[in-house]
């Protein structure tokens, strides 16, 4: 078995984060692969600024920003690793840059002209509860501007993003985001998505054969 690169995506606090790192600690050892966990923007200098200035970077020069970050990360970190032979999982990447952007006015055709090279990957999708979302953020001690205009119910994008040269999906389940947020980022992440099962109450996605082995090991597909 090949390395897997996997992105955990979904409304802003949906549990991305708590959730990529229990799909790293249980993928880490299994059939002889280490697992390796990441998040975009990126803990290095550069992404540390572009986290420090988002209340000043908008629409253009924010998706650019990203992007540039996202370059880096990918060129620099993520392809050495799959390269090694070790599993990559990311906390956000290009999905999220598809729906955040659009909140700052951006067309999808932009934003994708900016992401548009960068590697595939499985998706793993968590939706939740608008409610659920927003007392989690409420109890945050700080909220970035775009977590204050977007989530969980103040985007009003709502454009479908076209595909292009990645996989579509198709979707299963029942759990659907009820917000424009949400709807958005899930058609966004067909970009890049190469699955449609679930993973417990709140995951969406379905492996490709090769997904399969993985995700049986997670208990997320028959």
């Amino acid at each position: 078995m090949t390395a897997e690169f996997v992105a955990v995506e979904g409304p802003t606090g949906s549990g991305k984060t708590t959730i990529a790192g229990l799909l790293a600690h249980r993928l880490n050892g299994w059939r002889g692969h280490e697992a390796v966990l990441t998040a975009e923007p990126t803990r290095s200098p550069f992404g540390d600024l572009v986290r420090a200035s988002e209340w000043m970077l908008q629409g253009r020069a924010l998706a650019l920003a990203l992007a540039a970050d996202r370059a880096h990360h990918v060129e620099s970190m993520i392809i050495p690793t799959l390269d090694s032979g070790k599993h990559v999982i990311t906390d956000r990447y290009v999905q999220s840059s598809m729906v955040l952007h659009r909140i700052d006015g951006l067309e999808p055709d932009e934003i994708w002209t900016y992401n548009q090279y960068f590697l595939q990957c499985t998706t793993v999708y968590l939706v939740d509860r608008p409610e659920v979302i927003a007392s989690r953020l409420a109890a945050r001690s700080r909220a970035t501007r775009l977590e204050l205009t977007g989530t969980p119910s103040g985007s009003s994008s709502t454009t479908a993003t076209r595909q292009r040269s990645w996989p579509t999906p198709t979707t299963t389940g029942s759990s659907t985001p009820s917000t424009a947020t949400a709807a958005d980022h899930q058609r966004s992440s067909t970009r890049s998505c190469g699955c449609s099962t679930r993973i417990g109450s709140r995951v969406t996605c379905r492996p490709h054969p090769g997904q399969q082995a993985m995700l049986r090991r997670l208990g997320g597909c028959s």
